[in-house]
């Protein structure tokens, strides 16, 4: 089987874990960053030492839908009927998520990885809270430091557990590049929506969208350059894994045109 079938086995897999008839009532089917499990599923592959490949992986991935999904909790505490209603169950499935992760580390027996993700939830966490509740902050680079470690936090810290850490730096661009795309479609089509962390910057402010945009855009450029100038050139002396991971990033990041990253990844991974 390819390294890409495995993937995609593994993305199916973790779609019937935390399928719930009584959640899918209410709430939107959970997001799997496919590209997060690829990254996942190679950083084993590497260490070498892990027989349950798909159980680990399946197990961050479902700790960071926890994650991302409680990050969907609005602050307006006058909702009623049915918005309260998902409101109330998008708490409890993050919920239901986070406590999945455990169940299913606690069959492995492996007390020494719930510690590392656990360690990992609480720096990422920490991240989070400097961006969110940074006050007086008009450097536009101390949000996106921040948002930088918020997109890839979890696997780069189980990364550095596994002493993996020269694909730290190439897994913490490319996570970001994505969010940084969509960040740049929020500002173009001005979606008002939660889900979007510079929403929570320029809301109730007088920001000028258009620089913010701006500066986004210089950011992926940076990226870009660096990659073009740096990490591709020295491919060739890479591990087989972090070169198949870096040839997987940069045809997945080359068109930069609206969408391409989320479309790319669902047409992935539900062939």
């Amino acid at each position: 089987m390819s390294i890409q079938d495995e993937v995609v086995q593994i993305y199916h897999k973790i779609q019937k874990k935390v399928n719930h008839p009584y959640l899918n009532r209410y709430l939107p089917k959970p997001t799997v960053d496919i590209d997060k499990i690829l990254t996942l599923f190679l950083l084993f592959k590497q260490h070498g030492s892990y027989k349950n490949i798909e159980q680990y992986v399946m197990s961050v991935m479902i700790a960071q839908m926890g994650l991302d999904t409680h990050e969907k909790i609005t602050k307006n505490e006058e909702f009623k009927g049915l918005e309260l209603k998902q409101r109330q169950l998008t708490v409890l499935s993050g919920d239901f998520y986070s406590s999945l992760y455990y169940y299913i580390l606690a069959e492995q027996k492996d007390i020494q990885m719930i510690k590392w993700i656990s360690q990992a939830i609480q720096e990422l966490n920490m991240h989070k809270m400097h961006f969110f509740y940074a006050e007086n902050v008009v450097n536009v680079d101390y949000y996106f430091n921040h948002l930088r470690q918020i997109e890839s936090c979890l696997i780069i810290k189980l990364a550095e557990k596994l002493d993996i850490n020269e694909w730290s730096d190439i897994i913490a661009d490319f996570f970001f590049l994505k969010r940084l795309h969509l960040e740049r479609d929020f500002l173009d089509h001005r979606e008002a929506t939660h889900t979007s962390y510079i929403y929570h910057i320029i809301k109730g402010t007088d920001i000028d969208k258009q620089n913010f945009k701006e500066q986004i855009e210089d950011q992926m450029n940076q990226i870009r350059k660096k990659w073009s100038m740096d990490i591709l050139p020295k491919k060739q002396n890479l591990s087989k894994h972090l070169g198949y991971l870096i040839d997987h990033f940069t045809k997945v990041s080359q068109p930069f045109k609206r969408n391409t990253l989320i479309k790319g990844r669902i047409n992935y991974a539900d062939r």
